[in-house]
């Protein structure tokens, strides 16, 4: 068995290497990130004082966490979560309490589903959406929030194309006594680069994101707060010992997410302006060449993110059918038809490639031709493209990125 498993993972790899990907939830790691993955920290328990040999664990533990309180600006940090999921379900279990309104965007309108609700017994609202159905309807918003006086609102979504009204919203929060929290977790790089809004500037208490999105970091969550006060601390309780949601923290994956911080903080602004750039691009050329695209009237997007018209709410069956089509072709996405940018942007390519993207696009879903020709043209451009981009050449670089942090 064992030469079966290793063969299955050679064969993932070898595939992988002649496809294009543009699953919007996923990011390749700088050999950095992938080097500390392996080390001896994957093995290792860090509690406090619980367990012996964590002289440096802790020191691990709160650097990372250091880097990314500078990197946000963020008034406290909780870079424990193992999944960005795990980070929403501390967040949403550590503010509201049973029988509480939850406000949130509805998941048939790209919002993330907090199926949570079904087993811990909150209510869940939904906002009003702009008529185009793209983003929240501010005005209408902080009116339902003052009129519903929920405990917990949530702004922030998976299908996130255009900012969402913060500020407004943050002003009857407070109104009522509310939290307000944003959910980052596709769009956490581009907040990190400064091409998205910052929700922690424009109101909101807490911000958590996945870390392996357009953030291209090793695969986890993170919280983020405002200040150091009452939402900061009833979401980290969730993640302290005794535990509750978690016990581990997976300290490989924090050290390698500290990589990441810095690599962000090196190549952060240039890397989220290409993707942006490039998610624009490709937008504007699938437009072009006869791909029904939302949000032509305000530009297609602003984050990494391009969405395909699929006639109806999420996850259609002509979204299963056209992702089907695509991955004939080695064109990765998900059903929603949900494309980003963000790997292929690490891995180097700019607007000429998204032009060129947009026509085995184009031949696939609008002229019919064959998967298997249009995948012979995939893997050739992929083959042009191994190097990664935006991340230390060395741990030498890493190491003159962090001491400067440290000065």
């Amino acid at each position: 068995m064992l030469p079966k498993l290793l063969g299955l993972v050679e064969q993932h790899h070898e595939w992988r290497s002649r496809c294009l990907n543009l699953v919007a939830s996923e990011s390749p790691t700088s050999p950095l990130v992938r080097q500390l993955l392996a080390t001896d920290l994957g093995r290792r328990y860090w509690v406090g004082d619980v367990y012996g040999g964590g002289e440096y664990l802790g020191q691990i533990l709160e650097l990372t966490g250091q880097l990314a309180v500078d990197l946000f600006q963020a008034g406290h940090v909780d870079v424990r979560p193992v999944t960005g999921h795990m980070a929403v379900l501390a967040t949403v279990i550590g503010l509201a309490s049973p029988g509480d309104l939850v406000i949130t965007v509805d998941p048939e309108r790209g919002g993330y589903p907090l199926r949570i609700a079904q087993r811990y017994p909150i209510r869940l609202g939904f906002h009003p959406m702009a008529p185009d159905g793209l983003t929240v309807d501010g005005p209408a918003a902080t009116e339902q929030v003052r009129r519903l006086r929920p405990r917990l609102v949530v702004l922030g979504a998976s299908e996130l194309l255009f900012p969402h009204p913060v500020g407004e919203v943050a002003c009857a929060t407070r109104e009522v006594g509310a939290t307000l929290y944003f959910d980052g977790a596709h769009v956490l790089g581009l907040i990190a680069g400064h091409e998205f809004q910052d929700p922690l500037t424009e109101g909101a208490d807490i911000l958590t994101g996945s870390t392996h999105k357009s953030f291209s970091g090793p695969q986890g969550g993170i919280i983020l707060a405002a200040t150091q006060g009452h939402a900061a601390q009833a979401t980290s309780s969730m993640l302290d010992s005794p535990p509750l949601l978690q016990s581990g923290y997976h300290l490989n994956r924090v050290a390698a997410l500290g990589v990441a911080l810095l690599e962000m903080r090196e190549f952060g602004v240039a890397y989220a302006a290409q993707m942006v750039v490039n998610a624009r691009e490709l937008a504007r050329a699938m437009h072009a060449q006869g791909i029904r695209v939302l949000g032509a009237e305000r530009g297609f997007t602003r984050s990494h993110q391009v969405l395909l018209d699929m006639g109806g709410s999420y996850a259609t069956p002509q979204g299963f059918a056209v992702k089907r089509t695509l991955e004939r072709a080695g064109i990765l996405a998900d059903s929603v038809v949900r494309l980003g940018v963000q790997e292929v942007t690490r891995l180097g390519m700019r607007e000429d490639a998204m032009v060129e993207i947009a026509g085995f696009v184009r031949r696939l879903l609008v002229e019919g031709e064959p998967c298997e020709q249009v995948g012979r043209d995939v893997a050739e451009l992929m083959t042009g493209h191994r190097r990664y981009h935006f991340c230390f050449e060395s741990d030498t670089a890493a190491y003159e990125s962090l001491m400067a942090a440290a000065r």
